[in-house]
């Protein structure tokens, strides 16, 4: 577990299903760019059994969440949300450098990730961070850093 003073990464138990669930199905539109269908408490506890699940918690209150997969070449971050009203505080920055130290710590010399072009404030972060595009369709982009 990682900490800073007001910021707390935790592991995900099962208490914090609804959360999580709650915080994806708002963000989605935004996230993708187009209507997304119902998507339901199924699909999301399908995605709850695969990779590892972090809750970020700020000044006591679960402010986001994080998700990642192991690939062959590189630790995956599958999914990385941020309470509205936390956004534009730098807790998914903090939250992008907790994911790499995690990825090093278990031998990972890569991370990798999918932004959509519609996620406006996600892409810039990530070029900001040294994510390089390395694959691209029409409507998002695969970014992968290699770790120092």
């Amino acid at each position: 577990m990682q900490t800073s003073l007001l910021l707390i990464f935790r592991p995900a138990v099962h208490e914090d299903q609804d959360f999580i669930y709650d915080l994806v199905k708002a963000s989605l539109p935004d996230v993708v760019g187009i209507p997304v269908p119902d998507w339901s408490r199924n699909d999301f506890l399908q995605s709850w059994e695969r990779g590892t699940k972090t809750i970020i918690t700020f000044e006591g209150t679960r402010a986001g969440y994080l998700r990642w997969e192991r690939d062959p070449d590189a630790l995956h971050l599958a999914d990385l949300q941020i309470v509205p009203a936390f956004r534009r505080q730098g807790l998914g920055t903090k939250a992008l450098m907790y994911f790499e130290r995690q990825a090093a710590a278990e031998g990972f010399a890569k991370v990798s990730l999918v932004v959509h072009d519609a996620n406006h404030a996600a892409g810039p972060l990530y070029a900001k961070l040294a994510y390089c595009c390395e694959a691209r369709d029409s409507r998002r982009s695969l970014m992968t850093k290699t770790l120092a």
